[in-house]
This record gives structure tokens, C-alpha cells and sequence, in this order.
């Protein structure tokens, strides 16, 4: 018995790893995104990048009470694609900047939180925020779930201690 009761922490370590920032197959992607409230932004994510190359990403983080959920959908594009994903987006989604030359493994973007009428920037438990590379033609999907958050985002420095809190695995991909 003692033995199995030994084997306890190891198993809970390597369950701990399970979903941390891998990347996963879309549908995957897609099931993950039902339990963080988050289909609906992806839904229109996709059908705005549908024909470029992506990768899909997630973490999901437990507290004692609360989960944060977090989610990244990377796509990769030529100038021309880049271009066309970039407007459909700004037509898409009512945006705000956020930061300008934010770098995320040493590429440089500019981030945008994805605003909904009835709520102001990250004053929020649940949003999208959206990253540009201008200069390597990346647009990066985010998004962050938490029903606990009592944090707002309301210019960079606030981003970034958001973003290094809760998308630090991000870095790692």
C-alpha cells in the first residue's frame, strides 16, 4: 500500500503537464475552446484565417477555486494573406491597442484587446486579444478565461503584467 501511496506525487506531476502549452489539432482546439467560453471568437477567427498555416495552443492553470483557461491560435501568412486576414479582422472585431512592439519570442507585435459594447477593455473574466507582426506576417489569436480575474488591462504596462501572469507558457512555444 505504501507503494502506491509513493507513486501519488509523481503521477499528480506528470498529470500537471497534461494541456500545458502543446500544441493540439484543431479539433481538439475546438473542444477546448467550448469549456473556456471561447467558440463563439474562434468560430470567427477561422473563418478569417480559413486556407493559412496555423497552429493551435492551450494551458489551462488550477487554482484551489477557479481554472484560468488560456488559448493561442498562431497563423502564419505571405505579405498578401497578411494584408487580407489583417482588414477582414479590423472588420471583424471592434479593437483596441493595447501595446506597440510587444515582443513575444523576440518577434516583435502589436496587440490588441477585442472589445465587446457592453464591457471596456480587459475589465473582464473572459476576452480575446488579437497580435500583429506587421514585419514577419504573424496574427496571433488569444484568449483568457477566468471567472475569478479582478485585474483590468487599461494600457502596456498593465498588458504585460497580464500577459507574463497568464500566457508566460506562451514563450515557450
Amino acid at each position: 500500500m505504501r507503494k502506491y501511496f509513493k507513486c501519488i506525487p509523481v503521477l499528480l506531476l506528470l498529470l500537471s503537464f497534461v494541456g500545458c502549452g502543446k500544441e493540439i489539432t484543431q479539433k481538439d482546439f475546438t473542444d477546448f475552446s467550448e469549456k473556456c467560453r471561447a467558440q463563439e471568437y474562434y468560430q470567427s477567427c477561422n473563418e478569417i484565417v480559413s486556407g493559412v498555416d496555423t497552429a493551435f495552443y492551450y494551458n489551462l492553470n488550477s487554482d484551489v477555486l477557479f481554472e484560468t483557461y488560456t488559448m493561442l491560435e498562431k497563423c502564419r501568412c505571405d505579405a498578401d494573406a497578411f494584408e487580407n486576414i489583417k482588414n477582414k479582422t479590423e472588420a471583424e472585431f471592434e479593437m483596441h491597442k493595447i501595446a506597440s512592439d510587444y515582443a513575444i519570442n523576440d518577434v516583435s507585435y502589436d496587440v490588441f484587446i477585442v472589445e465587446n459594447e457592453n464591457r471596456q477593455y480587459g475589465e473582464f473574466q473572459e476576452f480575446g486579444f488579437i497580435a500583429f507582426s506587421e514585419e514577419n506576417h504573424y496574427i496571433d489569436f488569444y484568449w483568457f478565461y477566468n471567472q475569478d480575474y479582478d485585474m483590468s488591462i487599461y494600457d502596456e504596462a498593465s498588458f504585460e503584467e497580464f500577459f507574463e501572469e497568464n500566457f508566460s507558457w506562451v514563450k515557450r512555444n
